[in-house]
């Protein structure tokens, strides 16, 4: 084990890579440093425990996330729901309100279009009467030049 180098090494390595260089046989090594090993395994073990911990936030908390759309798109779904069924009525109300005023306009329009229908017919009659008048008078004065 090369100290400098903080790595194993073989016999040959130390001859032509590591010849100045302090190292010790790899059972020295082991254990003059299985304390430090043994330190960094446990700080290992409770970051192992801390990465786990997140792991199971992060998938709880995907599990509240598709939760929490749901519950929104449902609501979102409901509303949408309503808004619908309030256009509808209001649609319904106004389709209605409609039809009074066709129903309206149009009875003012039949009782116009009944007294113009009269008032045509009497005016008809007048002018009927007025030509026979006419008619009589010439015919009159036809037979009195004639005399």
């Amino acid at each position: 084990y090369c100290e400098n180098c903080d790595k194993l090494i073989c016999l040959r390595c130390v001859v032509i890579d590591h010849k100045n260089h302090s190292f010790h046989p790899l059972k020295e090594a082991a254990i003059k440093y299985k304390p430090s090993i043994d330190e960094l395994f446990q700080q290992s073990n409770s970051k192992f425990l801390m990465i786990d911990d997140s792991i199971n936030q992060i998938k709880q908390t995907i599990i509240n996330l598709e939760s929490k759309f749901k519950e929104i798109e449902n609501q979102i779904k409901e509303e949408t729901q309503k808004l619908k069924q309030s256009i509808e009525q209001r649609e319904k109300r106004l389709v209605q309100q409609l039809e009074e005023i066709k129903k309206q306009k149009k009875s003012e329009l039949e009782n116009q279009l009944k007294l113009f229908q009269d008032n045509k017919s009497s005016f008809q009659n007048t002018r009927d009467f007025t030509k026979s008048t006419l008619d009589g008078i010439s015919n009159i004065n036809s037979n009195n030049n004639n005399n």
